[in-house]
């Protein structure tokens, strides 16, 4: 049984049982698998055998994936498995995948422009009008697809006050904050500040841009999150696992970093 927690979740040690175990700390929603399409396989590479020389010193792979706490490994080539293992835990077993999330809601929003369900250039308040006094009110789908928007919010991982803070605590990542209140992730996304250049005039990476994209992907989609990327993509790529995503307590989907998978998605 481990310590973790959400104020310790994302640090060390804590973070080597976390991040296999999200959904024990955080709350979640299931993306349902269906029918299996189980992989080939073809084989199994001794991973051991391949060395590499890093800060004075010779590396075997498998040393490598320990010392950085690696939990599982997948290798694909011509579309067959050659090598599958598992430090920590099995293939049954989700790991959070971060910005990696951000990707995942993408293809969503493709799979959605692709049938018409999403116009990228539309205003985003076409599909959620509640952002109209932020500075979302007047960017277009395009500037949130492309981080393009104007907006003031500063991408700080260490910050412990401010609106990085108030952003994980409304998300439902950190502890709840009384100086932030029972805010949800779409009331802080209502509330984000337009700064003083247009829209697409340069690229801004921030994270608030890909949670908004998944609060406008459920308007466009009419389901959420979790169901559509059940229905749209693990079902039909023959998903062996369910997966989850990360909600906040009002059930906002956490879509650029909240998704949790198992190694055969990565593949």
């Amino acid at each position: 049984m481990s310590a973790a927690n959400l104020s310790n979740w994302r640090k060390p040690p804590h973070n080597v049982w976390a991040f296999r175990h999200v959904d024990d700390i955080i709350a979640t929603e299931r993306i349902a698998a269906a029918q299996p399409a189980p992989l080939d396989h073809a084989g199994q590479l001794n991973t051991n055998a391949l060395q590499f020389q890093f800060e004075g010193r010779r590396w075997s792979f498998d040393e490598a994936l320990a010392e950085t706490d690696g939990d599982g490994l997948l290798v694909l080539k011509g579309g067959q498995v050659v090598h599958e293992s598992y430090r920590q835990g099995s293939a049954a077993e989700r790991h959070i995948l971060f910005s990696v999330s951000k990707s995942v809601t993408g293809i969503l929003a493709g799979i959605l422009a692709g049938d018409g369900k999403l116009d990228p250039e539309a205003p985003i308040t076409h599909y959620v009008p509640e952002v109209k006094n932020s500075a979302y009110g007047s960017a277009t789908v395009r500037h949130v697809l492309d981080m393009t928007v104007d907006l003031t919010f500063v991408e700080d991982y260490l910050d412990t006050q401010g609106a990085f803070a108030r952003y994980r605590s409304a998300m439902g990542w950190n502890p709840p904050n009384p100086n932030f209140g029972d805010e949800g992730l779409h009331a802080f996304l209502g509330s984000l500040p337009r700064a003083s250049d247009p829209h697409g005039k340069a690229f801004h990476y921030v994270s608030p841009n890909s949670d908004l994209l998944g609060w406008i992907l459920e308007r466009a989609g009419g389901e959420t999150i979790a169901v559509q990327l059940a229905k749209r993509i693990w079902q039909p790529m023959g998903a062996e696992h369910d997966a989850y995503i990360t909600v906040d307590h009002l059930g906002a989907a956490r879509t650029a970093g909240g998704a949790q998978v198992g190694t055969e998605f990565g593949a």
